[in-house]
């Protein structure tokens, strides 16, 4: 069986994160580990190893733009940015900081499903 693709989930709306448990951990092919706290995150992936960290963009303390730079201090992870906000600006921002892809949250199965896809894409499994 190929390892799994390890994935730490960063946001701070605890019904995201048991929504990302949801609809992520059944594919069998990840193992996701999930932080409410972006400090807390950019401490574990300064100490672990992921294959790639999903991240929101509005949360309280540091907004994803912020974790996205400080992990880009150290780390060349494949980072991808899951917001609901869509604005240009946002994308624009969170693009230019380092992060490999931004993808739109929207309230349905379909968003998880298409999340899954670039994990999986961005971890180079198809």
């Amino acid at each position: 069986m190929p390892e799994k693709i390890r994935v730490i989930f960063v946001d701070d709306d605890r019904y995201q994160l048991e929504f990302a448990k949801l609809f992520l951990e059944p594919g069998d092919d990840m193992l996701i580990e999930y932080s409410s706290s972006p400090h807390d995150a950019l401490e574990e992936i300064r100490r672990n190893r992921f294959d790639i960290v999903v991240t929101d963009y509005r949360m309280s303390g540091m907004d994803g733009i912020e974790l996205v730079r400080a992990i880009r201090q150290t780390s060349k992870v494949p980072i991808i940015v899951y917001s609901v906000w869509d604005e240009e600006s946002v994308k624009k921002s969170a693009l230019s900081a380092g992060a490999n892809r931004f993808i739109l949250k929207q309230p349905s199965t379909e968003s998880f499903t298409h999340l899954a896809e670039e994990i999986r894409s961005l971890a180079g499994i198809r």
